[in-house]
C-alpha cells in the first residue's frame, strides 16, 4: 500500500511540525498543579515518576543529588525520597528543577494520585468559572 503524500492525500498520515519531531522520554503523563508546594518550592506539574518545581533564590541542590523532601498533599505533608534529574535557569535567581521519585510507597502513591486527580479537575473547572464570573 503506497504511503500518503501531499500529492496523494487519501491515506492516513501523521504530520509532525518541528516542535513535535523530538523524542518524548517521559514515562508517565503530566498534570499541571496550582498552589502545591514542597521543600524546594512550588510544584508546577507532577506525574507518577516525578515533579517539576520552580524555585526562587539561591539554588541549594545539584543534578544527581538524592534526599527526602516534603510534599504538601491533600492528605497532609508527605515525605518522598527523590533525586534531582535536571535543573534549568528560567530567570534571575529562578530555576525549574526536575525531580524523580526514587521510591513511592503505598501511602505516597495514593496521596499523589489524589493530588493529580484534584489538579486535573481544577484545570478543567477553573476556566469555566472565570469565563462565567464565578471566580
Amino acid at each position: 500500500m503506497p504511503a500518503s503524500t501531499p500529492d496523494n492525500p487519501g491515506k492516513h498520515t501523521v504530520w509532525r511540525g518541528p516542535e513535535q519531531s523530538h523524542k518524548n522520554h517521559r514515562r508517565h503523563g503530566r498534570v499541571k498543579c496550582h498552589d502545591i508546594y514542597c521543600t524546594l518550592g512550588e510544584v508546577l506539574d507532577l506525574s507518577a515518576s516525578g515533579l517539576r518545581i520552580r524555585t526562587t533564590g539561591k539554588l541549594s541542590v545539584r543534578k544527581g543529588d538524592a534526599f527526602s523532601m516534603t510534599i504538601e498533599t491533600l492528605d497532609g505533608p508527605m515525605l518522598a525520597p527523590v533525586r534531582i534529574t535536571w535543573i534549568r535557569r528560567v530567570g534571575f535567581r529562578r530555576h525549574e528543577i526536575g525531580v524523580a521519585f526514587v521510591e513511592t510507597g503505598e501511602a505516597l502513591a495514593r496521596a499523589l494520585g489524589t493530588l493529580a486527580r484534584a489538579a486535573a479537575n481544577n484545570e478543567v473547572i477553573t476556566p469555566w468559572y472565570r469565563r462565567n464570573g464565578a471566580a
